[in-house]
Parts: C-alpha cells; sequence; structure tokens
C-alpha cells in the first residue's frame, strides 16, 4: 500500500490522460469573440478620442509605464523635408500624451481613419495592424501602415506600442 502511494504521489502530471488535463483547466469566461469586439472598441474609441479632442479617454487605452510611440518617414517624405529628418529615430517628444495634447491645443479638426483592420490575439495578447489615413480639417496629411501591441489587463486591453508609417497623402 505505501509503495502505491509513494508511486501515485510521484507521478508526473504529464502521464495523466489528455482528457483529464483538459478537465482539470479552468475555462475562462473572456471568450475569443468578446476580445474581438472589445479589441475593435479599443480601435473606435482611439478614433473617437481624436476627434472629441478627449485627451483623458484618450490615454486611458495605454498601459502603465512606458510606451514604444515609434514614426518612421518614408523616403519620399525624408527627401522632401531635409536633413534634419531621420528615417525611424527615437523622439523622445513624440508620444501617446505629446500627440494627444498636440490635438487638443490645436484649432483645427482632427481624425484618422482606419481601413484594413487585421486582429491576431489570444484574449491576452493582441496585435492589430491596419491601413490609415491622417486628415486635418478634412484633408489628408499623413497615411500609412500602423500597428498596434496590447495586453489585457484588469481594466480592460492596453496598447504597450504604436509603430506606424509617415507617408505623404496620394494624389
Amino acid at each position: 500500500m505505501i509503495l502505491y502511494a509513494l508511486a501515485a504521489a510521484m507521478a508526473s502530471p504529464f502521464l495523466a490522460p489528455a482528457h483529464a488535463i483538459a478537465q482539470a483547466e479552468p475555462q475562462s469566461a473572456y471568450t475569443h469573440a468578446q476580445a474581438e469586439k472589445d479589441l475593435r472598441t479599443t480601435i473606435a474609441t482611439f478614433g473617437e478620442a481624436i476627434i472629441r479632442k478627449d485627451a483623458r479617454g484618450f490615454l486611458a487605452l495605454f498601459a502603465e509605464g512606458p510606451v514604444t510611440w515609434r514614426r518612421v518617414n518614408s523616403d519620399a517624405r525624408l527627401a522632401r523635408l531635409g536633413e534634419q529628418a531621420t528615417k525611424a529615430a527615437f523622439d523622445p517628444a513624440n508620444t501617446p500624451r505629446d500627440f494627444i495634447e498636440r490635438i487638443v491645443s490645436s484649432p483645427h479638426r482632427h481624425e484618422e481613419i482606419f481601413s484594413n483592420i487585421s486582429i491576431a490575439h489570444d484574449e491576452d495578447v493582441a496585435a492589430i495592424t491596419f491601413d490609415f489615413t491622417y486628415l486635418l480639417n478634412g484633408r489628408a496629411i499623413n497615411q500609412g501602415k500602423e500597428s498596434w501591441h496590447l495586453v489585457r489587463t484588469a481594466q480592460g486591453w492596453r496598447i504597450v506600442s504604436v509603430i506606424y508609417s509617415n507617408n505623404d497623402p496620394a494624389g
């Protein structure tokens, strides 16, 4: 009897039948469909905060601590801007806070249009990519690709990085 108890105590959980392990794992109440819906809401909230000039709502979309916010200038834009411009250098003045504060203090109407949205996630981390056009008073001033990384926190989805191409609008 003692040998049987000792053998059972030493048995690896990896030797248990797969169905026994699957039953032992708690099922999350948070579903793939709910995550998809919440991530699309995050995108919409981001765009609406720009239009409404809602700094508080905009900043609430970001995780605590440092957030990567990186612009990559196109070669065409670099040629137009001249020597002072860089391809993808770190700019400490280019942060989510600085971005929304420039919008809030501007007398102009700002808007970002999202298209070709692609979302990949596992209910805890997500990557979102899309095409964007940035409008100032209804006129396109920038367009390109944008990519976000997000984490699901106790407060919901939060953006931890934003990278985007900085291109002159076509036409």
